[in-house]
């Protein structure tokens, strides 16, 4: 068992950055409020988190290259609770009761694929792994397939319109970086019924401090996305399929601390995006204040006239107030760097998106995502999908964003408020994007 401490800084999120075997959680705000997802075993807190935010855990950190904990691994199944519970008449037992529900739920969502998965990537996930009779060797074949005859790649092409993003890195492509390896490999262990989910987070850096042997800080350098699969009887383990990454990984297992926040579930799953960035537009929350009334010595007609005015100015306040900030907003986002702005623009688009009812949903991938939303949205002539693409470049590629990407974002902006507009109606845009000032 491993113990961590955590200091925030230069940051503000609502995301908890843990081991995904962590045990226990401390954090020295005792009235921290968080979020939790039990199929996932993560959470977040209720509210944004700022620098100096500190805590520390406890973690198990699995040595996956243990020949005893593989074939434990190998061992597990589907139905194993249930199995458990009827041999040995335990149906009275709430704990594995409640093991078995959330495992059958585990299973329910995290084997969807997209409907844009071809035939030919079922076809080949099948072929690496039919040889073998559970599901750790399954995963181990496809994960040793990728890692072993797809280049790692930071300069790639974007994904041509039309085509599945796994498909085409498979087929087409045939080489990338991290984003590739880990939505591909998640794809082909649902292809075969095995749960598996795409993760993004952060590894440890690979030297500690020069002033202090036990401290490491981590920044966006150490930004990464890997796989994680669903072992009944164990839970969550993390493959790596990115071939730099894969042999240190599984050469130190014990020192392999992975802080991982799972973003496909995870309520904040953009928030991550502003490490490195104090974002605040500065502005105060309401321009009017109403003072108390005295009513006794007003005439009711006056006094719900001056009420009605009162009323109508805080709303014609509020609908000014949004608007000014909404644009104080874009204005700052403008005015960054392409890559900051590629990034920020993307989290906003998550926002309007999921005010628009199409929120990302649980154990979807963010091309997953994208996918979807260009099922159901009409981008024209640019999608989603290539928004996406820029977003991930930005994100995990060494190229610099061009002026002309950065263009191809912001030029999105009256596109995506047109569609959504269509999408819930007249009204309900107004009330969310001009009362509310929800985006």
């Amino acid at each position: 068992m491993e113990k961590v401490k955590v200091v925030y800084q230069n940051i503000k999120t609502k995301s908890i950055f843990l081991s995904s075997k962590t045990i226990q959680f401390n954090p020295t705000n005792q009235n921290l409020k968080t979020l939790t997802n039990p199929l996932d075993n993560t959470f977040v807190s209720a509210k944004r988190l700022d620098s100096g935010f500190t805590y520390d855990f406890e973690y198990l950190m699995p040595k996956m290259s243990s020949e005893d904990f593989q074939e434990i691994l190998r061992k597990s199944k589907k139905g194993l609770y249930k199995e458990f519970i009827a041999e040995n008449n335990l149906t009275s037992n709430q704990l594995l009761s409640l093991l078995e529900r959330n495992s059958s739920n585990v299973y329910d969502i995290y084997i969807r694929i997209p409907d844009t998965v071809p035939q030919r990537v079922f076809d080949l996930a099948s072929s690496l792994t039919i040889q073998y009779d559970n599901n750790y060797d399954k995963v181990k074949a496809l994960e040793e397939y990728l890692s072993t005859n797809f280049p790692y790649n930071l300069d790639v092409r974007s994904t041509p319109r039309n085509r599945d993003f796994v498909d085409y890195f498979l087929f087409d492509q045939k080489e990338g970086y991290c984003t590739y390896f880990a939505s591909a490999l998640t794809i082909m262990a649902r292809c075969i019924g095995i749960p598996a989910r795409y993760v993004e987070g952060y590894i440890m850096p690979p030297k500690a401090s020069e002033k202090q042997s036990n401290l490491y800080y981590v920044t966006n350098n150490q930004a990464h996305a890997w796989t994680e699969v669903y072992f009944e009887g164990y839970g969550w383990l993390p493959f790596e399929a990115t071939s730099p990454f894969r042999s240190d990984f599984y050469s130190n297992p014990e020192d392999s601390a992975v802080y991982s926040s799972d973003l496909a579930t995870n309520p904040a799953y953009f928030d991550y995006m502003e490490m490195m960035r104090e974002y605040s537009d500065g502005m105060n929350t309401s321009f009017l204040e109403l003072g108390d009334f005295e009513t006794k010595k007003t005439p009711y007609l006056l006094y719900t006239s001056f009420v009605a005015g009162a009323i109508i100015l805080l709303l014609l306040s509020l609908l000014l107030f949004n608007s000014i900030r909404t644009k104080v907003k874009l204005y700052k986002i403008m005015n960054m760097t392409p890559k900051e702005s590629v990034l920020m623009l993307y989290k906003y688009f998550v926002s309007v998106l999921t005010y628009s009812g199409y929120g990302i949903q649980a154990g979807e991938t963010p091309l997953q995502y994208c996918e979807r939303i260009d099922r159901y949205m009409y981008f024209r002539p640019v999608k989603f999908k290539d928004i996406t693409d820029i977003f991930i470049k930005s994100r995990y590629s060494t190229d610099n964003i061009t002026d002309k990407e950065k263009q191809i974002v912001m030029d999105f902006i009256p596109k995506l408020f047109d569609e959504s507009k269509n999408n819930i109606g007249k009204t309900k845009y107004f009330i969310f994007r001009k009362a509310l000032g929800k985006f």
